[in-house]
């Protein structure tokens, strides 16, 4: 399966959507950090922030998941 198709189904997939909400700002925020961290842990190099921005929501996601099971 080719990399776009994957983050492609990773948006899509309704799992992704079906664990709690923290508040919306707060979570959209803790996104943007995370993915900010991975731009630069890349070396700062533009043209993967789908990328970024994907695995820090699964990133986030898996989170909240361990705490909520905490």
């Amino acid at each position: 399966m080719q990399k776009q198709e994957k983050e492609m189904r990773a948006a899509t997939d309704p799992q992704r959507w079906a664990a709690p909400q923290e508040g919306t700002e707060e979570l959209k925020s803790k996104i943007q950090v995370k993915a900010y961290e991975l731009y630069e842990a890349r070396g700062a190099q533009p043209g993967h922030e789908l990328e970024d921005w994907i695995q820090a929501e699964s990133e986030i996601a898996k989170q909240t998941k361990m705490r909520q099971a905490a």
